[in-house]
């Protein structure tokens, strides 16, 4: 399954992320209620298309994917693994 989404980034916080289907109206969602670091956000990325399954640097799709089909909206910090050998 694929999703185009729109990705904001909080004011309070550059590593946590506020992603919505493309075209959705945040204000309308009332985020702030719920995440407060998320009261103020700025666009990142518009029209991102993301895909279950897809493997990412720093985002988990599946997660947010899921996140979006529940709620309509993912909150999601910046995700990064490294492993040494």
């Amino acid at each position: 399954m694929k999703m185009k989404i729109d990705i904001y980034r909080g004011s309070k916080n550059q590593y946590k992320f506020l992603s919505v289907p493309t075209g959705t109206d945040v204000t309308s969602l009332q985020i702030e209620n719920l995440d407060p670091e998320l009261a103020q956000v700025t666009r990142f990325k518009a029209d991102h298309e993301i895909e279950l399954d897809k493997p990412l640097i720093a985002m988990d799709a599946d997660d947010i994917i899921n996140q979006i089909q529940s709620k309509g909206y993912a909150i999601h910090a910046v995700l990064f693994t490294v492993t040494g050998g």
